[in-house]
């Protein structure tokens, strides 16, 4: 029964010093944290100037024809039906064309048939 003080003073240093260590990867756990933290942060900050410097003379020449676009996509419209007008028009103006070609070379033989008329 004389050990039995000195075994419960031996496991209270041997708890306080689990307790020790425990609370040291604790706080060394926090600092890696906020270490890791800082660093993606910082190379966040990096990545994103890099970007605004890699994209500005592409926004800027952009921006330079954007009110030009803007005015096309608004007269887009119009052209789109003048061209369908202009196409209908053609294929109508061709038609007669066509057509009397057709009629003329309907005697005439074609190149098969001047193949066959030479043997």
């Amino acid at each position: 029964m004389a050990e039995l003080p000195d075994v419960q003073a031996r496991l209270e240093v041997r708890l306080n010093e689990v307790v020790e260590i425990q609370r040291d990867a604790e706080s060394r756990a926090k600092r890696q944290a906020d270490e890791f933290r800082d660093v993606l942060e910082k190379d966040w900050k990096a990545f994103a100037v890099a970007q605004e410097e890699k994209w500005f003379e592409r926004d800027r020449r952009i921006s330079d024809y954007e009110p030009r676009l803007t005015v096309i996509e608004e007269e887009l419209p119009t052209y789109m039906r003048r061209s369908r007008l202009y196409t209908k028009s053609w294929r109508h103006s061709r038609a007669p064309t066509r057509c009397r070609a057709r009629v003329a070379g309907a005697g005439q033989p074609t190149a098969d048939r001047q193949d066959e008329h030479a043997q």
